[in-house]
């Protein structure tokens, strides 16, 4: 079996940070087009963003489930990030193009790339993103033939103010959901930082409210760590090896 499925953690709150918010990513993916999804079909907007929005929620699961199965799943952050953008530029010509809405859920996306991806990695995503929103301007100024209008003024105005309102709500979301994620990592490693009161004999620890617990209880109950027991070489040979 592949050790990166062995050594996968058992449930979301195990992960380290990046990998956290990459899940928290495939979420708000999954969401937003849900969201467009209904906004497209309210609006009567043409078959082909219907089958977008559906497909943006279909990838989301797919990179969901895929990182459920790999030790890292923030290694898929910048493929998931290339994907959205890329799918956003694919919707650019039949949504009005500048004059649409398709600008507002790039937003989020750089957003997330700014703060996920790390090193080399960021700086290459969002210069591959800034390329690809320059690229959708210029075709757009030397082939406006290829831009799809909207039926009417009253589609144009729901599709536009829907989508705002959307990512108004996502990027304050995503904001909200990133920050806590850090401070939640930040309590974790505060937490072995601190002086921990600890039974010289059972080690069992005491917490805040004077209630001893088992070292591996109070470990997993403040930082998500879950514990596998085994047995060191030097504790088989005195325990086993001797009877």
């Amino acid at each position: 079996m592949n050790s990166s499925v062995e050594n996968r953690p058992d449930s979301l709150e195990s992960y380290p940070l990046e990998s956290r918010l990459f899940f928290v990513c495939c979420g708000f993916t999954g969401l937003g087009g849900c969201a467009a999804f209904l906004i497209n079909l309210l609006a009567g907007n043409p078959v082909l963003e219907l089958f977008f929005s559906g497909f943006a929620v279909a990838a989301a699961l797919g990179f969901y489930f895929v990182g459920r199965r790999l030790a890292d799943p923030s290694r898929l952050s910048g493929p998931l990030v290339i994907f959205i953008a890329l799918l956003l530029a694919a919707t650019w010509f039949s949504n009005q193009g500048s004059y649409g809405s398709v600008a507002f859920w790039y937003c989020p996306v750089f957003m997330f790339t700014a703060v996920i991806l790390q090193g080399l990695e960021r700086i290459l995503v969002l210069g591959l993103l800034f390329l690809i929103v320059l690229g959708l301007a210029v075709a757009e100024w030397y082939f406006p033939e290829t831009i799809k209008a909207f039926a009417s003024p009253e589609q144009r105005y729901f599709d536009f103010f829907a989508v705002l309102l959307v990512n108004l709500l996502i990027c304050c979301s995503l904001a909200a959901m990133i920050t806590r994620t850090y401070r939640q990592e930040r309590q974790r490693s505060q937490l072995f930082r601190q002086l921990l009161p600890i039974c010289a004999e059972c080690h069992k620890i005491r917490d805040d409210d004077g209630e001893w617990q088992q070292m591996e209880v109070y470990i997993s109950e403040n930082t998500g760590t879950d514990f596998s027991h085994g047995i060191c070489p030097e504790c088989a040979k005195q325990y086993y090896e001797a009877s």
